[in-house]
């Protein structure tokens, strides 16, 4: 009975506890947004639904073009906190790990696609409550991609991009937080020449595509 009654003392001692880190979060004296001003770096992870368009055909073009899969990268930014509870930031993203895809180009064969580099900067306003920072966010990107065809010979583009999004962040100890983002990119129209053995048969793609992320991200 003893140490029913210790073991309950300390889980109520525990929640109180809890609780009065909630109520003090950011501490007292500090405007919610103050709480989230400065420097961070992170890293995240997530899943890309590449739509890839074909807005032209000039004679063979690839088709089933999916550039669909899992990607990662980092990212880097400062917000600022620009009143009790409004929070501006600017940021850049570079992903590291991006889908490839094959392209099947009637007569010439399998050609691979491969996106070479990208990266998308922009600036995000949000809410802070407490622990909580919901936001939204509009960028500009830009990507490298590679087409080579099935005998080594190569073209490359690359495209501009538009980015809108939104998220949530959580704070769950100091300096560190949990980032959630849903975001949108329209790249613009670029030519690829799906030809070989001195064909020329240029073709226009763009992609559309959503992205859905996580990321870990300390606050220096």
């Amino acid at each position: 009975m003893k140490r029913l009654t210790i073991a309950t003392a300390l889980f109520l001692a525990a929640g109180a506890t809890s609780v009065h880190a909630a109520d003090t979060f950011p501490p007292a004296g500090e405007a919610p947004a103050e709480k989230w001003q400065g420097f961070y770096a992170g890293a995240w992870l997530g899943y890309h639904w590449g739509n890839i368009e074909n807005t032209y055909c000039n004679g063979i073009c690839g088709d089933d073009l999916d550039l669909s899969g899992a990607v990662g990268g980092v990212e880097v930014g400062y917000n600022f906190a620009v009143d009790q509870n409004w929070v501006l930031g600017v940021f850049a993203n570079v992903p590291l790990l991006k889908p490839q895809e094959d392209a099947d180009v009637p007569i010439f064969g399998t050609y691979d696609v491969d996106p070479r580099w990208a990266a998308y900067t922009g600036v995000k306003i949000g809410r802070a409550y407490g622990q909580w920072m919901p936001y939204g966010l509009v960028g500009l990107g830009v990507a490298r991609v590679k087409v080579t065809d099935p005998v080594g010979t190569s073209s490359s583009a690359t495209h501009l991009s538009g980015v809108v999004g939104a998220g949530v962040e959580y704070m769950f100890a100091d300096n560190w937080s949990l980032d959630g983002r849903f975001v949108y990119s329209f790249s613009n129209e670029k030519d690829y020449d799906f030809c070989t053995g001195g064909f020329s048969c240029p073709s226009g793609y763009k992609e559309n595509a959503p992205n859905v992320t996580i990321g870990l991200n300390y606050q220096f």
